[in-house]
């Protein structure tokens, strides 16, 4: 099912491991230098950056190949004609089909580097597109994305396929809820809730099943958005705000209580939970939803003046850190408050060699200085003792 070949895709994980573990100071890059020269891998880009860049280049190309067809393509058909239309888009995806899989990823061996995501969700795109042109179903285009994004994810491990797969089931049982069922609306937060949590226990329960690496970043993407589904799903302003707009009506919602708890417990959940099972993306999920949580409270009620929940806030979240601090500076495994081996602390260090030579003219390189005494000669080890008095 995987497009790109196995053992260079080993080797891209092997390589990826590496420099994890030269950035953690485990190895050396002497090391890592030796495993890129006797591994061949993938052509990928860790750089956010210019993967981002490579992205728009390679859009550009894609919409240039693209109009190039179109101009071709109304010049030979009649332009009016939706069967010449639908020809046209079909003719986009496959073209962004046959770019990706026999010249980026078989050819030039690219995974995950920028030019081949512009291709890959070009293609969905276009495909996409072509099912919307026959039939503008809400259903039958959330179907679709889903079944198109989840080929793209098994074929190309393309995370972004996934996330769009996820959501597009999400906005299928939302239209499915809301048109089909009744009393839909009501229950759907429910519905969303319990397939967030599925979601999560599914992505535990098959990562133990899985022998390869190829799809660790894909369960661990189901994981936490299984996670924020969860937590959104019961949160008392997506719900009142998307129920109102649902019926076209303004004020409380029933059972607001449950809700109201729901908002409130799932953080301190996260956050509690995270620190007994060492889950660091839970623990920063945790978080955000603590603030949000947050958010959602003052949004409706005005308990205190800003300045005071602002100060109050303030102390809390000090008293917190000061006890974790203090909990946590000790250990050595697990959460500690140690620096993470895993995130690369050069910058900071250097940060606080300079402040440090700043405050105190600590001198960051050797330096030679005049000495008040003045020794005299000597020619070969004496203490400055020449050959005459």
């Amino acid at each position: 099912m995987i497009s790109y070949d196995k053992k260079l895709l080993e080797n891209t994980y092997l390589v990826n491991e590496a420099k994890s573990l030269e950035t953690s100071g485990f190895i050396s890059q002497e090391q890592v230098a030796a495993i890129k020269n006797n591994f061949t891998a993938l052509k990928t880009q860790d750089n956010l950056f210019i993967r981002i860049c490579l992205f728009l280049l390679g859009s550009i190309l894609y919409l240039s190949i693209c109009g190039a067809i179109g101009f071709l393509g109304l010049n030979s058909f009649n332009s009016d004609s939706d069967t010449s239309m639908s020809i046209l888009i079909f003719i986009f995806g496959l073209t962004g089909f046959l770019t990706t899989e026999f010249i980026l990823v078989r050819t030039k061996n690219y995974f995950g580097n920028g030019l081949d995501d512009s291709f890959i969700i070009g293609m969905q795109i276009a495909f996409n597109g072509l099912i919307l042109f026959f039939n503008n179903s809400d259903m039958v285009f959330c179907f679709s994305i889903f079944s198109i994004s989840t080929l793209c994810y098994f074929r190309y491990l393309h995370l972004v396929s996934l996330l769009a797969s996820y959501i597009s089931v999400i906005a299928l049982l939302f239209f499915i809820f809301i048109d089909y069922i009744h009393y839909g609306a009501e229950i759907l937060p429910f519905i969303l809730f319990f397939f967030g949590i599925g979601s999560y226990l599914f992505s535990k329960k098959i990562t133990s099943k899985i022998k390869t690496p190829y799809y660790s970043a894909g369960i661990l993407l189901i994981s936490n958005l299984g996670l924020i589904l969860t937590y959104l799903s019961m949160n008392y302003f997506i719900v009142r705000e998307l129920s109102n707009e649902i019926n076209s009506s303004r004020g409380e919602i029933p059972m607001a209580w449950l809700f109201y708890s729901f908002t409130i417990l799932i953080p301190l959940f996260y956050l509690f939970y995270s620190i007994k099972t060492k889950n660091k993306p839970m623990l920063w999920i945790g978080g955000l939803t603590m603030a949000f949580t947050v958010f959602t409270i003052r949004y409706y009620h005005h308990i205190m003046p800003t300045e005071i929940s602002l100060t109050l806030a303030g102390i809390i979240l000090f008293s917190i850190a000061f006890l974790a601090i203090r909990k946590l500076k000790m250990k050595e495994s697990g959460i500690t408050f140690l620096p993470d081996r895993f995130e690369p602390s050069n910058s900071l260090l250097n940060i606080e060699t300079l402040a440090s030579a700043s405050q105190f003219g600590i001198q960051t390189e050797d330096q030679t200085t005049d000495s008040p005494m003045d020794f005299g000669g000597g020619g070969f080890s004496g203490g400055g003792a020449g050959e005459s008095f």
